[in-house]
């Protein structure tokens, strides 16, 4: 594996050629100070972007509206959604959905055992949520917002604090930070197998135009 960013890297975001990432710089009157960082695999560089850029990759075209609207935009979870809207959930569980015009469609709770979902992954017309404190991951209709399939929890011991999702080609990449490692999930049959192992804690992957990247504890790699 190659090192591409050390430790403080927080909320990966893939791009084009590429991926935006918030850097932890250090406390200042008890509250967390950052920076907006990029990394691109053209020149493999690391560099500094505005809150815009990031805001943007996060929220879309209409990202000043949320940052308006919205009283904490940094740590909540994103996930655009067909026909154009997108998905805005926070650790809490509370969640909502706006379409393209900032129409708020939905408002509710994807909660699991009391907790809300540390990451969120489209598939079609449903949607995955992982829940680290429950070692489970839950699978939700677009259309109905219920749930319908749980893999893992209760006495199950196929994932260990399950973070963040990344799904592609029928398969969903699971973050499994308690086994050091990422799993595969095949959509179709639910059968699930080891893809990545390491020796520290995995809390994210993606797949970027064939470049797979990994955050762990000690900072981002790719591999």
């Amino acid at each position: 594996m190659r090192k591409l960013y050390g430790k403080g890297a927080l909320s990966l975001l893939p791009t084009g050629n590429g991926f935006i990432f918030i850097a932890l710089q250090g406390m200042k009157e008890d509250k967390s100070v950052v920076s907006y960082k990029m990394y691109s695999f053209s020149d493999n560089k690391v560099s500094l972007i505005t809150r815009s850029v990031y805001l943007l990759a996060k929220f879309g075209n209409n990202f000043e509206f949320f940052e308006k609207t919205l009283e904490d935009y940094i740590n909540c979870i994103t996930a655009f959604l067909p026909d154009h809207r997108i998905m805005i959930v926070y650790p809490t569980g509370k969640g909502y959905i706006f379409d393209n015009d900032c129409v708020l469609k939905w408002e509710g709770y994807l909660t699991y055992r009391d907790h809300g979902p540390a990451d969120i992954a489209v598939c079609d017309k449903t949607f995955w949520c992982s829940y680290p404190d429950s070692d489970a991951i839950i699978r939700y209709s677009l259309n109905t917002m219920r749930d319908e399939i749980r893999v893992g929890g209760g006495s199950s011991k196929a994932l260990a604090e399950p973070e963040g999702l990344f799904f592609q080609n029928d398969t969903l990449y699971i973050a499994s930070s308690g086994s050091n490692s990422v799993k595969k999930l095949n959509v179709s049959s639910y059968a699930i197998e080891d893809y990545l192992t390491g020796e520290e804690a995995v809390h994210q992957y993606a797949m970027i135009n064939g470049h797979e990247i990994i955050h762990t504890e000690s900072g981002l790699y790719k591999v």
